[in-house]
């Protein structure tokens, strides 16, 4: 059977030939095979794709076993929107607040048991950093150049928290 290409999937073929992707976060990956079955990949942050050959390799995770998938079994490669995996944190377990929340043009945070400064990272619901920076608990972050939406707030690389701008 032979499978059709687009000019985008024949780029992408010949790029990621060339290198490694390695995945930021954790990626789904969703492969649709030439029989029009589909199985479903997650790939951690030190898992891998590449191609050897006529072949997808998928690393899961540096521990786990490398599969090949033959490229000419292959009809369609679907990644989640976004490597990025941003999931809130629970308020339970939360040492941060922000207010006002939902916001305008400023938004603070304070930390439960420090002042010490965070590196604070927003991002959109697709994942995509609209704003990073080093503030410190209590400091005004000026988000004037975001447009209204749903964002998560990431401090440290370690807790997100949801925000509405207005």
């Amino acid at each position: 059977m032979k499978v059709k290409f687009n000019k985008m999937r024949a780029i992408f073929i010949i790029v990621m030939g060339l290198m490694p992707f390695f995945a930021v976060a954790q990626t789904t990956l969703s492969v649709v095979y030439s029989d029009n079955t589909q199985v479903e990949y997650t790939i951690q942050s030190s898992g891998k794709l590449y191609f050897s050959g006529n072949n997808l390799m998928i690393l899961t995770a540096s521990s786990a076993t490398v599969r090949s998938i033959a490229v000419a079994d292959i009809k369609k490669i679907v990644f989640e929107q976004s490597t990025n995996k941003i999931e809130e944190t629970p308020d339970a377990i939360s040492r941060f607040m922000i207010y006002p929340n939902p916001a305008d043009d400023i938004l603070s945070f304070t930390h439960a048991n420090t002042t010490e400064v965070f590196a604070v990272s927003i991002f959109d619901v697709q994942g995509r950093e609209v704003l990073n920076g080093r503030y410190s608990s209590g400091e005004k972050i000026n988000i004037s150049h975001i447009k209204s939406g749903t964002y998560f707030v990431r401090f440290n690389n370690l807790e997100t928290i949801k925000l509405i701008k207005k």
